[in-house]
């Protein structure tokens, strides 16, 4: 391995948590969340943070390790918090492997010395098809209890509140959670912002300095795992 650590980075449904998954069981690998939400503390399922069962006993680092009342965590702050990660991950001889969506926290990174020596992978995903796979995306969050996970979230009051507005998910739901949405008009709600967010995703992906791009498509993830591998070699 060239690189001192590794970065798949992009915007949702573009198959990069699955690919960084594939190249840290492949090279001895640590996950280092790159995600606005993922951060917070007890917004797993609505977020997206991988499962037990896919991580296969990978480690993980920052998932869920911010409290919800802080308000947000700027670039400058994160990029302290990944150094310190992708240091410890090292230290327990573990390939440190940022991955995420957050391309504000991803460009920093691209520009501090700790992360000189990573190399840096945009996946940029095919917009054919996209809206199914976000529906099936957002169906597998309602089957493994986001509902549940915004009803808590509502519960222990406003200090949930500004991470909840960062969520589209969290956020659309907490409507239908209080009744004054229908089930359709979530989803279609849902749906609708997701992929206006992830159009801007790709737009400032796209136009990043110092980060290769790579054409993924999330139907086919091994071809994008083989070129992952073909560039990290």
């Amino acid at each position: 391995m060239k690189y001192s650590g590794i970065a798949v980075v992009g915007p949702s449904a573009s198959g990069k948590t699955d690919a960084a998954i594939a190249i840290a069981k492949n090279h001895s690998g640590a996950l280092i969340c790159c995600d606005t939400i993922q951060l917070f503390k007890g917004f797993a399922i609505g977020s997206g943070v991988p499962a037990k069962e896919e991580l296969c006993g990978l480690p993980t680092l920052l998932y869920g390790t911010v409290p919800p009342e802080q308000r947000r965590v700027g670039a400058s702050e994160y990029v302290v918090m990944a150094a310190h990660a992708a240091k410890q991950a090292q230290s327990e001889d573990y390939l440190p492997i940022v991955e995420g969506c957050n391309s504000a926290y991803a460009f920093q990174l691209t520009q501090t010395i700790d992360f000189a020596a990573f190399a840096f992978f945009a996946l940029l995903p095919h917009q054919d098809g996209l809206k199914q796979r976000l529906i099936a995306k957002f169906n597998r969050f309602m089957e493994l209890g986001v509902v549940d996970e915004v009803k808590r979230l509502l519960d222990e009051g406003e200090k949930t509140t500004p991470a909840m507005k960062r969520s589209i998910i969290h956020w659309s739901l907490r409507p239908y959670v209080m009744g004054r949405r229908s089930y359709p008009d979530t989803v279609e709600i849902t749906i609708r912002r997701w992929l206006h967010f992830i159009q801007k995703q790709t737009q400032r992906f796209s136009v990043m300095p110092d980060m290769q791009k790579i054409d993924a498509d999330p139907a086919n993830p091994s071809k994008t795992i083989e070129r992952l591998e073909e560039l990290i070699a």
